[in-house]
């Protein structure tokens, strides 16, 4: 974890690590809030992550996480990610639940209901992850999520405006 939200019982990381080269796959892994902020997912696939895993703990007012922040960072990234939430009710606080899997292009592979125990098997093909071209309408509308960035205009991300 790198960034710290209503958990202050952590002490945020000084480095992202990874991704890691597992059986299965290059991983990049992120914890919880860290979801939130579109630069550690980003830098995990620049350095060739395949797939992030995401630990979670969403309370359950947080559907904008599995509805919207999750599948938006799949996409911008063209990788896998892959949550695995807490559920139920623990020390005063109650959880979403909603672990998922989300697609390269945004899609919902598979989804637990809201407040329900689960295991979700997931058949991925962890290669869909090197394309980064998308082609909506060939020879017209084409882009290329990593080779159309321009690093050069990002100063302040990075520099913390």
């Amino acid at each position: 974890m790198i960034h710290l939200g209503v958990d202050r019982f952590l002490t945020p990381g000084e480095t992202l690590p990874g991704p890691f080269d597992t059986p299965i796959g290059r991983v990049g892994i992120l914890i919880c809030y860290d979801l939130r902020f579109p630069e550690p997912a980003r830098a995990l696939a620049l350095r060739g992550a395949q797939a992030l895993l995401l630990p979670t703990a969403w309370p359950v007012a947080a559907t904008l996480y599995p509805d919207h922040v999750a599948r938006t960072r799949a996409s911008e990234n063209g990788i896998y990610l892959l949550a695995a939430d807490h559920v139920g009710e623990e020390m005063g606080a109650r959880y979403l639940g909603r672990s998922l899997a989300v697609g390269p292009d945004g899609e919902m592979i598979a989804e637990a209901g809201e407040d329900e125990e689960a295991i979700l098997l997931v058949d991925a093909d962890l290669a869909r992850s090197e394309n980064k071209r998308r082609v909506f309408i060939p020879g017209e509308y084409e882009v290329d999520l990593f080779a159309d960035r321009r690093p050069d205009l990002y100063g302040p991300i990075t520099k913390g405006a």
